[in-house]
């Protein structure tokens, strides 16, 4: 025993973490906030993709090709008409993963505030829909690849069709190698991001299946008070 007159034996225990409850992992917080901060980025993603569409749909019949354009403008146009065509071929499939992101967003937002709060339900959730969004991303990757690849010979053309009718000049060959380099920087793009989230959502579900994970929100589910 303390020999100080002013200590408090029970001081120790007062100030204990353990005193006030179970201590939250911080991996279990860091998991939680990505799964909410990545599903309204989806959601984000999926507003972004429908007015796109929906913007393509109405540009798509109000470019024509003026009179007096030059073989440049009009090699630009025409450009800009078959991929606006090449997109409005694959629409069902655009939509489709609109939708299905439209449904995981949110399920990544609940599962998250669920884990956040040591829910052994929104854990085991939070666990399900990880491993949805990567055959997800795996999927819609692969499709956009193909688009992007799909895209990448009218570029060629557009140069040709230029050079053709003689309107090719240094301005015009620095915008068409920009133009390409713009969609094979897409490319990567297309494959990096999605790449990132799927080693993201394949560790996050790894830890939340952990044996020690779950005896946290075990330590968490056993401090709760009953409920009579």
């Amino acid at each position: 025993m303390s020999t100080n007159p002013y200590s408090d034996p029970y001081s120790s225990q007062q100030h204990s973490p353990e005193a006030y409850g179970p201590l939250k992992p911080g991996a279990v917080t860091a998991v939680s906030v990505l799964a909410i901060v990545l599903g309204v980025l989806g959601l984000m993603t999926v507003c972004g993709g429908g007015v796109g569409l929906i913007a393509n749909t109405a540009l798509q019949g109000m470019m024509t090709v003026p009179p007096n354009a030059t073989p440049m403008q009009k090699a630009q146009i025409e450009l800009n008409q078959e991929i606006m065509g090449l997109t409005q071929r694959y629409l069902p499939l655009t939509l489709v993963f609109l939708g299905a992101q439209l449904v995981l967003a949110p399920m990544l937002i609940y599962g998250g505030v669920k884990t956040l709060r040591m829910d052994h339900a929104g854990r085991r959730f939070l666990i399900y829909t990880f491993l949805a969004l990567i055959a997800f991303e795996v999927i819609r990757t692969a499709f956009q690849f193909y688009l992007q690849l799909q895209m990448l010979p009218l570029y060629d053309e557009m140069a040709m069709r230029v050079a053709r009718e003689g309107g090719g000049t240094g301005e015009d060959e620095m915008i068409l190698r920009f133009t390409k380099g713009a969609t094979m920087f897409g490319l990567v793009a297309a494959l990096v991001w999605p790449a990132v989230k799927i080693v993201l959502y394949a560790l996050s579900s790894r830890y939340l299946a952990l044996p020690k994970t779950i005896e946290a929100f075990d330590r968490f589910a056993a401090a709760k008070p009953s409920q009579v």
